[in-house]
């Protein structure tokens, strides 16, 4: 759950969230059910890979390891910051306990999430803060990485370059580059990009982005939150093929740091980590084929996520005998179920298609995965279904009053300024600025329903004013 990128800080969304909630499973044998992994380093989670200070950090398991280098979580090496909403990571010289026969280098600290391969094209990304303050030291990196074992893996990563001899001007400085192993299919080991030369920054952006029909990942990088950009310069993907797998129960994401046995410790600091999918239709109501709908009833669609409102009005319609169907679209309080409201009751006998377009977006505008369609029936006169005609074609006779609406909106504007209300004071008890900017967008959100909900009260129960 990427296309525009919304430029939102992540603390906004807190970890209390829908897709938190569905992410940290105590154990770690699935991370990512579909949902988006939105990590910002504002608080500890409970039953996840736990730091330094015993604070858990969202992250449940780690990088597999092979025969090449081991594959361990150091809690020491890692240290949660919620008053700064980061992590830091260290990656020490090398491990001496390591046999002679797996090299020296350290890899070890690859902290991460299992993700779904069936959840369709995703994203991986962090920021990291200060990178140019760390890495000071030839090979030294920090960044991201996805994969299933430590040889069929890509990674996008802050590296120390440093070629002396490079023309025209020595190169001694950290730049983007992808690495990756692809071994027995493949490279055994191969690198990318190193030719970007970035402006001084205080935040770098890595981003992967994965295909998994075909395996292939792209990177890319910005600074300061600006446009993303190919970290390889001809923006060709890299493919591990074991990513194009949808069966696949090891895929994993996280944060990963490199350190050569020459060089001293270096400690990294991330801003925050997001594995982002796209949404999923789940549901339409009515289903197709249902017969005897009322014809004053709702449609109702479902999402694994929450949708744009914007988005959702757009991308939801309704067609029946006479064309396109005129109503609203509100949304719940999660943002993860759409209701139809017809602005007048449906025809009886009538034979109606609801359209859910992949235009539908999620709040970071991430297009559906998959739209859908579902055509039902409604209910004839008597009960029994038949086609209505309308006669009076020169001066048809207005649209039905729908009493069932006008009788539960009381009820409707009630509970929205109830929700309303206790928003505004979780924004007055807010603590920090984000945590604030989180409560006035659930505001401005709940208040568009209700401006929807009593602009259709007045034009379908036909009076003056509602409050």
């Amino acid at each position: 759950m990427p296309r525009r990128i919304e430029r939102r800080s992540l603390r906004a969304l807190g970890v209390g969230t829908a897709a938190a909630a569905a992410l940290f499973i105590v154990g770690g044998q699935t991370a990512l059910a579909g949902e988006d992994v939105r990590l910002d380093f504002s608080a500890a989670i409970p039953g996840t890979q736990v730091d330094s200070l015993g604070q858990g950090t969202g992250f449940t398991t780690k990088m597999g390891g092979d025969g090449d280098t081991t594959s361990v979580i150091n809690p020491a090496s890692f240290t949660l910051n919620p008053a700064l909403s980061a992590l830091s990571l260290t990656s020490g010289t090398g491990d001496a306990a390591r046999p002679a026969a797996q090299g020296s280098s350290n890899q070890e600290n690859a902290i991460s999430v299992h993700v779904d391969p069936s959840a369709g094209p995703y994203k991986i990304e962090t920021t990291l803060l200060a990178p140019w303050g760390a890495l000071t030291q030839k090979d030294q990196s920090f960044g991201i990485y996805i994969g299933t074992s430590q040889q069929q893996y890509v990674k996008a990563v802050m590296q120390f370059v440093s070629n002396p001899a490079a023309l025209p001007v020595p190169i001694n400085e950290p730049r983007p580059r992808m690495f990756y192993e692809n071994a027995p299919s493949g490279a055994t080991w191969a690198t990318k990009g190193g030719l970007l030369s970035l402006p001084t920054a205080q935040r770098v952006k890595l981003q992967l982005v994965v295909n998994p029909a075909t395996g292939d990942v792209r990177g890319y990088v910005s600074t300061n939150d600006g446009i993303l950009t190919p970290i390889h310069n001809a923006d060709t993907p890299v493919q591990i093929p074991s990513l194009a797998d949808p069966n696949a129960t090891n895929v994993t994401a996280g944060l990963i740091s490199h350190n050569p046995p020459e060089a001293t410790a270096v400690t990294g600091t991330f801003d925050n980590f997001i594995v982002d999918v796209p949404s999923k239709l789940i549901s339409i109501s009515p289903t197709t084929g249902l017969k005897d709908v009322a014809a004053d009833g709702n449609i109702t669609v479902s999402f694994d996520q929450a949708v744009d409102p914007g988005s959702a009005s757009g991308g939801i319609s309704l067609t029946g005998p006479g064309g396109p169907v005129a109503g609203t679209v509100t949304l719940s309080a999660d943002g993860k179920v759409a209701t139809f409201d017809p602005a007048a009751n449906l025809a009886a006998g009538g034979s109606y298609t609801v359209n859910v377009a992949t235009s539908v977006t999620d709040t970071t505008g991430n297009p559906l995965l998959n739209g859908g369609t579902s055509t039902f029936q409604v209910k004839g006169v008597g009960g029994t279904t038949t086609t209505p005609t309308n006669t009076n074609t020169t001066n048809p006779p207005p649209p039905p009053v729908k009493p069932a609406y006008c009788a539960k909106f009381p009820k409707i504007n009630s509970t929205l300024n109830k929700q309303i209300k206790a928003a505004k004071k979780a924004r007055a008890k807010a603590t920090t600025k984000a945590k604030r900017a989180a409560q006035a967008k659930k505001i401005k959100r709940l208040q568009t329903a209700q401006k929807t909900h009593i602009k259709k009260f007045k034009a379908i129960c036909r009076v003056g004013s509602a409050r």
